[in-house]
């Protein structure tokens, strides 16, 4: 899988045009959502394949989202609990 970089001011964007009555980003010139497909091909999945199922489980949750998003659900106004 690629990597790139994560940025929060992106996110925290589209979070505040994110409608969950409707499920569709309402961003300034169209409506937008995101399907399976979209997914797949950002993160170079295969979906001809066998399918995946299971759970996994993060040992550090707190310490995960501060590294990707560069705060933790414990710092006050975290983007983690702002969705």
């Amino acid at each position: 899988m690629r990597m790139f970089e994560i940025r929060p001011d992106l996110i925290l964007a589209l979070v505040e045009r994110w409608r969950p009555e409707t499920y569709i980003f309402h961003l300034s010139r169209r409506e937008c959502t995101i399907t399976l497909e979209n997914v797949a091909l950002q993160l170079e999945l295969l979906v001809d394949d066998a399918i995946v199922t299971g759970s996994s489980k993060v040992i550090q949750p707190a310490s995960l989202c501060y590294q990707l998003l560069g705060q933790s659900p414990q710092t006050p106004k975290c983007l983690i609990t702002e969705i």
